[in-house]
């Protein structure tokens, strides 16, 4: 039957540490329609304890994986994507299990870092956001509290600035105090521990004020099922005093209590007091009046990827991407000016030398970055702050990189003032060729901008560069440069070695 015009269907798959989850969906001109949601209970925690996959668990994978196989088939499913998350992030054999599903049945399955994960959770609110017109200007935070582990997001005026993943998960709590058996014991443990794991992820935002605190997750919704919320809308408003009071309730209640009176198993109750303990924490320490819940789960930004015209996994755009450099920048302790000014005389340099390099906009999103950030490793230690900058880049928590772009920004800001690429630089000269070639482009312009602001005054602001006789001149905008004209000639040579021309700056003309 010939496809009709427009028209694409689509299935995404979430393998959760309790569950693997499914929706097929329709986009038809750019509307999406909910066509099935499909829901498997599993139990992937041994991953949590480092442990590793037992037969019988992953063969229970394989059954639940290849029925949604079928049931995408039977819809006529043309795209699919399958993510799996901490539990499979921390399993010691996920990658036999990835492997065997992909030459047994074809099915690819992609285990995301947590920088990717907050990414996607990021687009899921985003697009919710969208459709049902609520602003995210201001500072706020997300938090997504899963079996193994919670995201946590910084977002900034729609930007998305810092991640992290929090290994505060329900299942991960759960196990943590399996041996406790005195019921008192373990709330208070619970509690303790909760209590602790909310002052960290504060902390480590770093942000004394926010205007929204997102909470999401399976148990903060039946949270506020419980406490008497429309669980229907798209954004649940859920005010601390309710939570307070109804955490006075659950406090006077062992397990079996708590389970009849919520009307479920034990098991499904046990899970809830941690995320209970959390939402209780988070009011008192962010003194906040109340939370706000979005009706979404991962697979939402799963399926904001897979829209017509998105541009797919592991991609923020460049206003996402410098918001974050700018961020990084700041919480190592850099002159943000200073940062500003010489991301914006690398940009200068790269587009005006676009005959020179012929790279993309990507690469030049990079660049900016990589200046944003560049000094980065001088808050470890000034002497070899380079080499400590490019540490820093690798390691860190970036969404809306691919690897590879993690490394080249790292790579970058480490050549951005003394050290060329040597033979020995075994991470450099492991990278493919192209990519290499790519950074000693990038790298080689960088160290202009460097060169341009050697006392860090900004006084250089706007540059025109030219190739002339086999030279590059940058005009500048200044009369008065022989400081710069000396930073140049000692930080130029990175550029005559890639592109083959000396570098002169020029001054602005005496009228």
């Amino acid at each position: 039957m010939a496809r009709q015009r427009g028209k694409q269907t689509v299935m995404v798959v979430d393998i959760g540490t309790s569950a693997i989850r499914a929706t097929i969906a329709e986009y038809r001109r750019r509307q999406m329609h909910i066509l099935e949601d499909l829901n498997a209970p599993i139990d992937l925690s041994e991953g949590l304890r480092g442990g590793s996959l037992d037969r019988d668990t992953m063969d229970q994978v394989e059954h639940i994986l290849l029925n949604m196989k079928e049931a995408a088939a039977n819809y006529g499913v043309e795209r699919m994507r399958i993510v799996g998350t901490t539990s499979l992030r921390e399993t010691v054999n996920s990658d036999a299990l990835v492997e065997r599903l992909h030459t047994r049945h074809q099915l690819h399955v992609d285990i995301v870092d947590s920088a990717e994960e907050a990414r996607i959770y990021y687009e899921g609110l985003r697009a919710l956001a969208k459709i049902n017109k609520r602003p995210m200007r201001g500072t706020h935070l997300l938090l997504d509290i899963g079996g193994g582990a919670t995201s946590t997001s910084l977002i900034k005026d729609n930007h998305l600035i810092y991640t992290a993943d929090e290994p505060f998960g329900t299942m991960r709590v759960l196990d943590l105090f399996r041996n406790v058996s005195d019921h008192q014991d373990w709330i208070n443990s619970v509690e303790r521990f909760t209590h602790g794991a909310v002052k960290m992820i504060l902390r480590r935002m770093g942000q004394k004020r926010v205007h929204t605190i997102y909470v999401n997750g399976p148990e903060i919704r039946h949270i506020a099922h419980l406490i008497g919320k429309d669980c229907d809308q798209a954004f649940i408003e859920l005010d601390c005093a309710s939570v307070n009071e109804w955490m006075k309730e659950m406090g006077r209640l062992d397990f079996h209590e708590c389970a009849a009176l919520w009307q479920c198993s034990e098991s499904e109750a046990l899970p809830i007091i941690p995320s209970a303990y959390l939402l209780w924490h988070l009011a008192r320490e962010a003194a906040v009046d109340h939370f706000v819940i979005p009706n979404m789960h991962l697979r939402d930004g799963l399926l904001a990827d897979m829209a017509p015209g998105s541009h797919g996994p592991q991609f923020l755009g460049r206003r996402e991407l410098l918001a974050a450099a700018k961020q990084m920048s700041s919480r190592y302790g850099m002159d943000i000016d200073y940062a500003e000014n010489t991301a914006s005389l690398a940009a200068q340099i790269f587009d005006q030398t676009q005959d020179l390099h012929h790279l993309t906009e990507r690469d030049r999103t990079l660049l900016e970055f990589a200046a944003w950030v560049h000094d980065i490793g001088a808050f470890v230690n000034v002497h070899n702050r380079h080499l400590h900058t490019r540490y820093i880049i690798e390691n860190a928590v970036v969404a809306g990189l691919t690897r590879i772009e993690q490394r080249t920004i790292a790579q970058v800001a480490r050549y951005h003032r003394r050290d060329h690429p040597v033979p020995e630089h075994h991470d450099f000269y492991n990278l493919p060729r192209s990519v290499r070639v790519q950074i000693s482009y990038l790298a080689a312009i960088l160290r202009l901008a460097y060169a341009l602001d050697v006392e860090r005054s900004q006084r250089i602001k706007q540059v025109t560069c030219e190739v002339h006789e086999r030279r590059l001149l940058i005009h500048v905008d200044r009369r008065q440069i022989s400081l710069e004209k000396w930073s140049i000639e000692t930080r130029s040579d990175m550029f005559e070695e890639v592109f083959g021309l000396k570098v002169v700056a020029i001054p602005l003309a005496v009228e």
